[in-house]
């Protein structure tokens, strides 16, 4: 249900919820595949089904860490955050720290420095089968760690997050999978536009418009 402020991965919203239940029983829907993150954070396991993050904190300095893939260093980054994403997590942080939308049907592994001031400053796109180790510098700011926008460890100074991809970890119950499409290439049309909620309100479909007006809320931040 979609009870967030975009909703990519809504399939029901809130007054199509009793039908929704008559098909579930009726065993009328489809079911899609979807891949986590393995992440080792400081020696701590925690799974990511969008993406895990590691945010600078404000008046700190920098998220600074080297990027290796598979034991082989490529480099370092500098930025604001850093962000590692699944294919259903490359329309979240990632994207909005400019990275590339990703079909959920891909498997592949996606990192993304948000304001990169220097080292490694685009997306980097990697095969489900190779490994990913960021190591924070002695030079880092402190950072905090989100894991899918959950806050897990906050001021770490020091250590490293390794990520493995992990396919097939969760299923997706879909009950209309092209209007599900066709609604989210909407969203994203219209997250890229520079126009205020309202100006943004008076392009929706009319049905859309009139569940979003009833719950008071603008449709995008």
């Amino acid at each position: 249900m979609h009870l967030g402020r975009v909703g990519f991965l809504v399939e029901v919203e809130p007054p199509e919820l009793p039908r929704a239940l008559e098909r579930l029983v009726a065993h009328d829907f489809t079911v899609e595949s979807r891949a986590c993150l393995a992440c080792d954070v400081c020696g701590d396991d925690v799974v990511a089904f969008n993406d895990i993050a590691l945010v600078r904190q404000p008046g700190a300095g920098f998220v600074t860490a080297t990027l290796a893939v598979d034991g082989r260093r490529y480099g370092f980054y500098r930025c604001d955050a850093l962000v590692v994403s699944t294919p259903t997590g490359s329309t979240a942080y990632s994207y909005a720290a400019g990275g590339p939308l990703v079909s959920p049907a891909t498997e592949a592994l996606v990192v993304t420095p948000s304001a990169p001031m220097a080292g490694i400053s685009r997306s980097v796109l990697l095969s489900p089968h190779e490994n990913v180790h960021l190591e924070l510098r002695p030079d880092s700011a402190p950072v905090a760690v989100e894991m899918d926008g959950l806050l897990i460890r906050q001021a770490a100074t020091e250590g490293s997050v390794r990520v493995r991809y992990v396919p097939d970890a969760g299923r997706v119950v879909r009950l209309d999978p092209r209007r599900y499409q066709e609604r989210n290439q909407l969203k994203l049309s219209l997250l890229d536009l520079p126009l205020l909620p309202e100006q943004l309100r008076e392009l929706l479909p009319d049905g859309l418009r009139e569940q979003l007006n009833r719950r008071e809320l603008p449709p995008f931040r």
